[in-house]
């Protein structure tokens, strides 16, 4: 018993002599944990499904440069022209509206797609395209707060694909999660953002 006792004790102060030591790699994953919770996101990479989408180009008076824009951007015509060429078509609506861009260093560097999941692609019409997403893998997190300040999420996304090694495509999205619609203050507002890593 006492011999059982003895050898079982080392399998005990592993993980304690490992914690107490210079393992980089513990002290690594303990920093990035912090670092994290200091910018207040959650940060997670999960496959993406395919995803056939109808899609439209952010209206003329709707385009912007930077996040600090988007307070001002209003959407009711353009979400009413994608969604009513959908159901003209007899196309079936699968899943929540998100934005879909070229991102670099955390602020939008081109045009801006909002785009409807459908069941199946249907007929394209003059502003109403179709685009088909393939499986792939994406970085993402919850935001809290301003839309404004959504760069910030971004870049926290960007540092973290860069720690971790993972080859972004350039392209990124926004989904409210809730908004307007759903919160009396916009320090209510929740946006899941996704950077997209590259394929192959």
């Amino acid at each position: 018993m006492k011999f059982k006792l003895v050898a079982f004790l080392p399998l005990v102060a592993l993980p304690l002599l490992a914690c107490a030591s210079g393992d980089s790699t513990v002290q690594r994953d303990t920093a990035d944990f912090f670092t994290r919770l200091s910018q207040g996101y959650r940060i997670e990479v999960k496959e993406q499904a395919p995803l056939d989408v109808m899609w439209t180009f952010s209206a003329r008076e709707n385009e912007f440069q930077r996040f600090a824009d988007l307070e001002r951007i209003s959407w009711p015509r353009q979400i009413a022209k994608l969604t009513g060429s959908i159901m003209r078509n007899k196309g079936v609506m699968d899943g929540p509206l998100f934005l879909y861009f070229p991102i670099d260093k955390g602020e939008p560097d081109g045009d801006l797609r909002l785009c409807q999941p459908v069941e199946t692609l249907i007929t394209p019409g003059k502003d109403v395209k179709p685009l088909s997403l393939p499986r792939t893998k994406v970085i993402q997190t919850i935001h809290r707060g301003k839309r404004s300040s959504l760069g910030t999420a971004y870049r926290a996304l960007e540092k973290f694909a860069r720690e971790e090694g993972l080859p972004l495509s350039g392209m990124a999205s926004w989904q409210v999660i809730r908004g307007a619609m759903d919160a009396e203050h916009t320090s209510d507002y929740l946006t899941r953002v996704q950077l997209y890593v590259r394929q192959g």
